[in-house]
């Protein structure tokens, strides 16, 4: 049996997977100031704004319709 010391050090040196998610403007902001901290793991990103594209090239971007409390008609269409 391995002791739980090297299990812990595969983990931190384990490649991971990612899904980042913002609204845009200073959410999206945010967001990419994390990008340092996530350097070297597969990263897949989602938010409101296809041009915020350039901004996390070449990983995987998505974008979802805005849909907030202030526009039921938006929360719908998710949902479809």
């Amino acid at each position: 049996m391995r002791n739980a010391s090297f299990q812990g050090r595969d983990r931190l040196n384990s490649k991971l997977t990612g899904l980042a998610v913002s609204s845009g403007g200073g959410h999206w902001i945010e967001l990419l100031r994390l990008r340092p901290g996530l350097e070297g793991h597969l990263m897949h990103y989602v938010t409101v704004n296809q041009t915020y594209e350039r901004d996390v090239f070449p990983a995987t971007f998505n974008t979802v319709s805005n849909a907030t409390r202030w526009n039921p008609i938006g929360v719908l269409t998710l949902t479809m």
